[in-house]
């Protein structure tokens, strides 16, 4: 089953209508003194509005290479699972091939008998007092979006 929406990507030419010219030439600047001052070797940047998409890649692979960083250069990318698999989960809704609202423990097995923390008995004011733990059987069956949640916090 083929995905709709699907389209490669387009050339760094952005369409008067939604990309700025200018908007990207101030990101392409920005990004580039990043990598002039050293806190990175380089970098690439997409940016898209529906069909118009620009790309741009700034400096090299690393701070050893000479050679300029590829338009398709892989990158080592850290803590970017949950967006990454959110992506690729709703490329399988989109084609057909999962149901958002399918419990995750039918997709993944490892994940059922869930049991979730039902109170500390004790108290952590009193450290001669002991702490114990007490569970019980998590009784909803969460679907997708429970493992698609994101959060991002800057600190």
């Amino acid at each position: 089953m083929p995905r709709t929406g699907s389209r490669p990507l387009t050339t760094n030419e952005p369409s008067a209508s939604y990309l700025s010219r200018k908007g990207l030439a101030r990101l392409h600047d920005s990004m580039a003194a990043h990598v002039a001052a050293g806190r990175l070797p380089g970098l690439t940047t997409l940016v898209a509005h529906g069909d118009d998409v620009h790309i741009d890649t700034v400096g090299r692979p690393s701070f050893a290479a000479d050679a300029p960083l590829a338009r398709d250069a892989i990158f080592r990318i850290a803590s970017l699972t949950k967006p990454i698999t959110a992506v690729a989960t709703m490329s399988l809704v989109e084609e057909g091939l999962l149901r958002l609202e399918e419990p995750i423990d039918e997709l993944v097995p490892e994940l059922a008998g869930r049991r979730v923390l039902r109170a500390i008995e004790g108290s952590r004011h009193h450290p001669a007092q002991k702490q114990r733990l007490g569970t019980q059987p998590h009784n909803e069956r969460p679907g997708c979006p429970v493992l698609l949640r994101v959060s991002v916090h800057v600190g």
